[in-house]
This record gives C-alpha cells, sequence and structure tokens, in this order.
C-alpha cells in the first residue's frame, strides 16, 4: 500500500460514515469532528504510515497508551463530515496482545451535551456500546461495516495539551 491508496480508503470509510450518519444520527448528535482512526497490525506499519506524514502532516504527537504507541497527526488535507473537518488522525500501533488488525476503525465526534446524547440516541432504537478505556470513556456506534461512531465529551488536541503540561 502506498499513501495515495491509504488516503482513498480512509475516504471511502468517511463516505460510510457519512451515509450512515446522515441517516441515523444527524438529528440526534450535536457536536463537532474531532478525528478519525486507524489501528496498524503491526510496529512495521504503524512506523510506515507514521513515516508518510513526516512529509504529509503538519506536525506529528506521538505518546504511549495502554502499551503501544499512538501518533496523532494534524492532517493537510481534512475529511469531511457531517459535523464538519476532521484535522486529526489517531495512529494506533498494535497492541502488546496481537489482536488488532489494519482498518480505518472510527470517527470520534465530540458531543455538546454527552449524556443526553447517548440517551436519545439509545431512546431512538440505536445499539449504543460503553467503552471505558485507560485513558478515557466512550460510546460507540457500530456501522454495518464495523467501522464505528465514537461519541466523546473531550477534544484528542485537549488531551494532548494537558498531557503535554
Amino acid at each position: 500500500m502506498d499513501f495515495a491508496k491509504f488516503i482513498k480508503q480512509g475516504e471511502a470509510a468517511v463516505v460510510s460514515f457519512n451515509v450512515y450518519s446522515a441517516a441515523q444520527l444527524q438529528d440526534l448528535v450535536a457536536g463537532a469532528a474531532d478525528h478519525i482512526c486507524y489501528k496498524c497490525s503491526s510496529s512495521e506499519e504503524y512506523e510506515k504510515i507514521r513515516s508518510w506524514f513526516e512529509e504529509e502532516g503538519v506536525f506529528i504527537y506521538q505518546t504511549e497508551i495502554s502499551g503501544r504507541r499512538i501518533a496523532t497527526i494534524k492532517l493537510k488535507q481534512p475529511f469531511l463530515t457531517g459535523w464538519g473537518p476532521i484535522e486529526y488522525l489517531e495512529l494506533s500501533d498494535q497492541k502488546p496482545d496481537g489482536s488488532q488488525k489494519s482498518c480505518w476503525d472510527h470517527i470520534e465526534i465530540r458531543t455538546w451535551y454527552y449524556d443526553r446524547t447517548v440517551n436519545e440516541v439509545k431512546q431512538a432504537g440505536i445499539d449504543v456500546m460503553h467503552k471505558i478505556r485507560p485513558h478515557h470513556a466512550t460510546h460507540e456506534i457500530a456501522l454495518p461495516n464495523g467501522f464505528k461512531f465514537v461519541f466523546t465529551n473531550n477534544m484528542l488536541v485537549d488531551k494532548i495539551i494537558s498531557e503535554m503540561k
């Protein structure tokens, strides 16, 4: 895979996200697009993709979360959603247990009224999963193709800024 193909696959994930969310969630979720996530199946893949953004990204911030590297990359060309442009890519290295497969995994939307939004989505009959992780908790909706719509109440960049202090 090369950079152009990688971005095309990301664009395809965003299109499926936009189609689903426009039909199911646009009237239920008030918020702003935060980031898109790509999960790597190996450290070699992580290094390869990260290296593309040395030239194709605006900046890269890397940290370790739950025993693996996570890079946050500000994109030169944002992905476009119904919640606005996605300017950040979260690139996740393989998990320590080796269970992760290569994929465009999710888009996170920072909701204005988190608890109310989650309740309204559930009341609309949409299956919402609560995910608790070491660095934050989210609520997720799995799209038919496996890609996820994730609600958060914290912007990724805000997490990075607080971590850097």
